[in-house]
């Protein structure tokens, strides 16, 4: 892959990202003038029919739930027996370098939650679950508007029925009890990794940890730690959205992903209301 400069009008300028699948290159689109992020099949995987299917799979995916908030796709294509996706170029990068530098105060959080919410809810619509919801795969524009991305391990649910799989697609530090149950997957999975995915915002830490097993046990069977706890900044309040978002059984969760912004929303408006109640009278 080093060798090649060029696919179709691209030019090819540097790696970006990698994953078990897919490579990712910022590229040149001579016709707009604009750097792009090219997606392209592994170089192993290339000749592999069910790595390809899952390739057009997040193509035909990403096409058919568009959302403001959902990274699109430019351009696809296969050139020399790589098949790639091009998308804007996030010049700010992924939730998971801004979370380098620690944790988000509540009023950045609730406007990147919002925006990841709205997208998962459209995915959900058209019967998508995502199922690897991380920082990793929230990516910041120049204003650092988030875009959620890379469903090339998304499914789609049977109608109305959710998905019964065996399967541990998916971060360990991220999964949902019934990822590693060989439960039911549905959209209430996205919202227990949005959870996860917020407890990191709010803490700039991941509730549990560990090696995979110790994780996986964990996430079946311990209780959640308090995110107030460890961020006294929080309001009163955060640590019950979290529990409802990460419950263990899924009917006990939001119903959709919005709902739990909304119940974040909630409380920061009442903290925002006691402290004016708080406030010295003049």
């Amino acid at each position: 892959m080093h060798t090649i400069k060029h696919i179709g009008r691209y030019t090819i300028i540097t790696k970006i990202g990698y994953g078990g699948m897919s490579s990712v290159f910022r590229a040149l689109d001579p016709q707009s003038g604009n750097d792009v992020a090219i997606k392209f099949l592994q170089d192993n995987l290339a000749n592999n029919a069910s790595s390809k299917l899952r390739f057009e799979q997040e193509v035909k995916l990403l096409l058919g739930a568009r959302h403001p908030a959902i990274v699109p796709i430019l351009d696809f294509g296969e050139e020399a027996g790589r098949m790639y996706l091009v998308m804007p170029c996030m010049p700010n990068d992924s939730l998971n370098y801004r979370l380098a530098n620690g944790r988000l105060p509540l009023d950045e959080v609730i406007p990147i939650l919002e925006r990841v919410a709205a997208a998962l809810d459209e995915a959900h619509t058209h019967n998508i679950i995502h199922r690897d919801i991380k920082p990793q795969n929230i990516l910041l524009d120049s204003i650092g508007a988030a875009f959620l991305s890379d469903f090339g391990v998304a499914r789609l649910l049977d109608g109305d029925q959710p998905e019964k799989t065996m399967t541990f697609i998916g971060a360990p530090n991220y999964m949902a009890p019934e990822q590693i149950n060989e439960g039911n997957l549905s959209p209430q999975t996205d919202i227990y990794q949005l959870g996860v995915t917020l407890f990191k915002m709010l803490t700039g830490t991941t509730p549990y940890k560990g090696s995979i097993h110790n994780l996986m046990t964990q996430h079946l069977q311990a209780p959640i730690p308090s995110a107030e706890s460890l961020n006294r900044s929080l309001p009163a309040g955060c640590d019950a959205v979290l529990r409802k978002a990460m419950a263990k059984s899924p009917n006990q969760r939001f119903a959709s992903a919005s709902d739990l912004v909304a119940a974040l929303e909630q409380v920061r408006t009442a903290d925002a209301v006691g402290t004016m109640n708080l406030a010295p009278q003049r």
